[in-house]
């Protein structure tokens, strides 16, 4: 598991690429991103290779002309 001080929350990382958090839960669902790490809580931490998971989906989606939200 990644040290949490290496990972983000799913809040933080929907802001940085100017999504919903929503978003981000349906395509991993969807198996567009990997599944994210989980506390003992339960909650999302999301890594590096999340946000490069991300950058190649949103690069693709703008190749296409896709609106993601």
């Amino acid at each position: 598991m990644i040290p949490p001080h290496n990972t983000i929350r799913i809040g933080q990382l929907a802001k940085r690429f100017g999504v919903s958090p929503e978003s981000l839960r349906v395509w991993e669902r969807q198996g567009l991103i990997p599944p994210a790490h989980r506390t003992p809580g339960g909650h999302r931490r999301y890594g590096a290779v999340h946000i490069r998971a991300l950058r190649a989906l949103m690069s693709d989606a703008r190749a296409l002309h896709f609106e993601a939200s």
